[in-house]
């Protein structure tokens, strides 16, 4: 990886499990962590956990044709 977002922090996301800048020169940080752009931070959990378990549903048609070590991570 090159470029200058890459010599900044990161955060891990609890949700999706991503690491996801804390500072990127030119963007709104609250945009760099969705949750707090959410006027009620509950509401965005519920939806947050909604869309993991859409994933995952989603991602099962896939299982014969998925390595072990990407499963691992998606089904954690």
């Amino acid at each position: 990886m090159t470029g200058e977002i890459f010599k900044g922090e990161f955060r891990k996301d609890e949700n999706f499990g991503f690491e996801v800048p804390i500072f990127v020169d030119g963007v709104n940080s609250e945009l760099l962590d969705p949750r707090k752009t959410w006027q009620n931070s509950e509401e965005y959990d519920v939806q947050a956990k909604k869309l993991i378990g859409m994933f995952v549903a989603n991602f099962e048609q896939y299982m014969d044709h998925v390595d072990n070590s990407i499963k691992e991570i998606v089904l954690r």
